[in-house]
């Protein structure tokens, strides 16, 4: 009888010891595996549609720089697939809770990616709407109308011109050159240019242009021709100032988001093969 006596103080202790080992976590799994097995079967459907995006836009974003494609086709898709995506994905990820601060960290970069993504399609779609206006569509017409007229120039007078004319076509060159491509790429004011086109340009093709004519199809008649096309593209240029700057604007954003999502998605891609690995 005595050892059962013994025996029975120790039936608390070992029921505690039981409870305690079925509260350890088992060797065969660790949590944060667990987690990272659910994360990736909630991403993995995610991320192979989304590569499927980037690749059309991809494909989109080159035709459009390369004119294969038209505004429509980008608008088209950006409406009624790309955008809906990204705001379905973007949802989709800020929606789900990792419990390794290492894993919530990784997780942070698909977050920004998504955000630039829809960035992009933002921006590019300012660009397309600039360059769709008015204004840059007159650019458009002035800009052919002139190059009609130095291609008459050129054939009639083989690229034999006076002085006068030399220096106006020259200054004019020079003026795009130098002042109109930085105005839009963001480094000079308006007012440079402006000041520009009025005190070097026209005062230059205005001169040309009121030189007289002599026959018609003549050397002085294609001269003030010319002249006068150009005249008219500068008036143009002028007015379109603004539409171009926020065209530029809007394409130097768009290619920011474009790199700094491909930039991202590579990170997340890379960082969370290196987190599975640190699993094994």
């Amino acid at each position: 009888m005595r050892p059962a006596r013994l025996l029975l103080p120790l039936l608390p202790l070992l029921a505690l010891l039981a409870l305690a080992s079925a509260l350890l976590p088992s060797c065969g799994g660790r949590p944060e595996k667990e987690d990272l097995r659910a994360y990736e079967a909630a991403m993995e459907g995610l991320m192979g549609e989304d590569e499927r995006v980037t690749s059309a836009l991809s494909d989109l974003r080159s035709d459009l720089f390369a004119a294969n494609a038209k505004a429509e086709d980008q608008a088209r898709y950006t409406k009624t697939t790309a955008a809906p995506f990204y705001q379905r994905f973007r949802a989709a990820a800020a929606a789900m809770a990792t419990k390794d601060p290492l894993l919530e960290a990784i997780h942070g970069k698909i977050l920004l990616y998504l955000s630039h993504r829809l960035d992009y399609l933002s921006s590019i779609e300012l660009c397309l709407a600039a360059a769709e206006s008015k204004p840059m569509k007159d650019l458009l017409e002035a800009t052919l109308a002139v190059q009609e007229a130095r291609a008459a120039l050129q054939e009639k007078t083989g690229g034999k011109v006076d002085q006068e004319t030399a220096e106006a076509f020259g200054v004019g060159q020079q003026f795009i050159e130098k002042v109109l491509d930085p105005f839009r790429q963001g480094r000079i004011s308006r007012d440079l240019v402006e000041k520009a086109l009025q005190e070097e340009v026209l005062p230059r093709l205005l001169r040309v242009a009121a030189r007289p004519a002599g026959e018609e199809g003549s050397a002085g008649a294609v001269t003030g021709a010319w002249a006068r096309a150009e005249i008219a593209f500068f008036g143009v240029v002028s007015a379109s100032l603004d539409m171009q700057s926020r065209a530029q604007e809007a394409l130097r954003a768009s290619e920011d988001h474009w790199k700094q999502a491909a930039d991202l998605r590579e990170q997340y891609i890379k960082e969370l093969g290196g987190y599975r690995e640190s699993l094994r």
